[in-house]
């Protein structure tokens, strides 16, 4: 039967649920876990980041638990190479050793005299008779680097206590490519060049280095990125982009270049270790042009592959970078009487047989640049100057 209004439904009761309800998860536990999270990810990019040092500089055998040395090679790996820090040089040894502070041009007069008997460049032999004694040459001179650079080397090696009887500087083009820039970006300490930027942060990490590299890593890719030609907020290593080219008849070197060079004049004089400072010989032919130059059309001696100007600067530029560079060091040489002087720039002739390009010099012009200083060293290390060590002449 249908039930009625009037009658009452029976009393339903809930029973109740034997579910329990989840706990939520406490926030230290949470927090704990992303910690966790985040330094497993740190671990994972610290060792992406040793092994992205040691895979790209695996010629250089850069070592997965780096020294200071290792990072310091990775900017200026003609330390390693010239053996200095494995010979240690000091003030009390039996040889005269010779360091050797330039770029391309000087490295290259080096490496075409290397070809004596036993084993001696025609430096080291000719030397030898001037010094009786044996010579070591160490050299330091590097394509690229800038007085900056030979600056910076020269007071890392004196830090670490090496001592030199001879310290040869041979600087001029080099520092004309900092000029491609506009001036209120240009830096002194020419960290507007990438190549300084990164060395700079390098430095600025030193003390976290032997822990963690991945920040250094990271700014280091950075600034790589924003040093090429599409980007250019820095400049480049070597040939910079036309934009920046026409920055370069603004000569902005010559205090920077003049602080450099006579940063080491000042250092050299402390420590008693004699100096001899060159002007920079070059050579731009009248009829210059790049398309001339890549065909081999002037009237440099036959070269491989001659080094356009504009690898440094615009035609107008890097005449003036050189003038100025080479009048500071006429004016050093007056300053600093302590310093042997030879001015190379005039003694040179400005004749393409001299010359494979702009700046380097061909194998008649190593020759004469070796005539034209070896007397001088010959006179100056002949005699006692004041103040200095017996043992720096014989």
């Amino acid at each position: 039967m249908p039930e009625t209004p009037d009658e009452k439904q029976p009393d339903v009761k809930e029973t109740p649920s034997t579910e329990k309800p989840k706990k939520k998860k406490s926030l230290r536990r949470r927090l704990f876990k992303l910690a966790m999270f985040v330094l497993y990810v740190l671990i994972l990019s610290e060792i992406a980041s040793r092994a992205y040092w040691s895979i790209k500089h695996r010629w250089r055998d850069m070592p997965f638990f780096p020294a200071w040395c290792d990072w310091v090679d990775k900017f200026y790996e003609e330390i390693r190479d010239s053996g200095v820090r494995d010979a240690g040089p000091r003030e009390d040894d039996e040889t005269f050793d010779v360091l050797l502070l330039g770029g391309s041009a000087l490295d290259r007069v080096h490496d075409s005299l290397a070809d004596a008997k036993e084993g001696n460049t025609i430096l080291q032999e000719r030397l030898g008779e001037i010094v009786s004694r044996p010579v070591r040459v160490f050299n330091l001179a590097h394509p690229g680097m800038t007085t900056r650079d030979s600056f910076l080397k020269y007071r890392m090696l004196a830090e670490e206590g090496f001592h030199f009887d001879l310290v040869v500087v041979y600087h001029g083009i080099n520092d004309t490519r900092m000029n491609n820039i506009a001036a209120a970006k240009f830096r002194d300490d020419y960290t507007h060049s990438g190549f300084y930027k990164q060395y700079q942060r390098l430095n600025d990490y030193k003390p976290i280095l032997p822990y963690f590299t991945l920040p250094y890593t990271l700014e280091y890719t950075a600034i790589h990125i924003l040093s090429s030609r599409k980007i250019g907020a820095y400049l480049p290593k070597h040939r910079p982009s036309p934009e920046q080219l026409s920055h370069s008849a603004e000569i902005k070197t010559a205090q920077p270049f003049r602080d450099n060079v006579e940063g080491i004049l000042n250092l050299a004089k402390e420590r008693h270790e004699p100096v001899l400072l060159m002007t920079f010989a070059w050579y731009i032919p009248a009829n210059y042009t790049m398309n001339q130059c890549k065909s081999g059309r002037l009237d440099y001696a036959v070269s491989p592959r001659p080094s356009l100007v504009e690898m440094w600067g615009s035609l107008e530029g890097v005449p003036k970078g050189l003038q100025a560079h080479n009048d500071v060091l006429r004016q050093l040489a007056k300053e600093h009487p302590e310093a042997m002087f030879v001015d190379a720039d005039l003694q040179i002739p400005k004749r393409g047989e001299n010359f494979n390009d702009v700046c380097h010099l061909s194998e008649a012009g190593k020759i004469k640049l070796l005539e034209t200083f070896l007397p001088t060293l010959k006179a100056g290390l002949l005699k006692v100057a004041p103040g200095a060590s017996p043992h720096l002449y014989p």
